[in-house]
């Protein structure tokens, strides 16, 4: 047996200090994770619709990224067709430049569509 005896007030406030200590570890727990029901054994309910609620916006966060990926990739590609029709207006334009031109603006001309096409060829790749 213990030695302290304690009065009905002395053990009513005891259980009253104890019950806000509880309180306020459930209320630090709540403040630290941001969830209202961390567990089952909380409130069963809350915590499985919770759970779903939480897997569902998961796998909405997980398509959300394939969609962004996706996008980047059409971005990608159009500004990649860009280029490439940049290019060959560069190569119809050097053509045309040389149609009619003299021997040596020819050549220069054909030097200037063979690093176009280098180009392109990079690009392409």
């Amino acid at each position: 047996m213990s030695g302290i005896t304690l009065t009905a007030t002395q053990t009513s406030t005891l259980q009253s200090l104890s019950s806000a200590s509880s309180l306020f570890t459930s209320t630090q727990n709540e403040l630290n994770t941001g969830k209202k029901v961390n567990s089952a054994s909380d409130d069963a309910v809350a915590f499985f619709r919770s759970k779903s609620l939480y897997d569902r916006s998961s796998q909405i966060l997980t398509r959300k990224a394939n969609v962004d990926q996706s996008i980047q990739s059409v971005q990608a590609a159009l500004d990649a067709t860009s280029a490439v029709d940049g290019l060959l207006k560069q190569l119809k334009g050097v053509l045309e430049g040389a149609r009619g031109a003299t021997v040596s603006s020819r050549v220069s001309a054909t030097v200037q569509f063979k690093n176009i096409a280098k180009q392109l060829a990079q690009l392409v790749k």
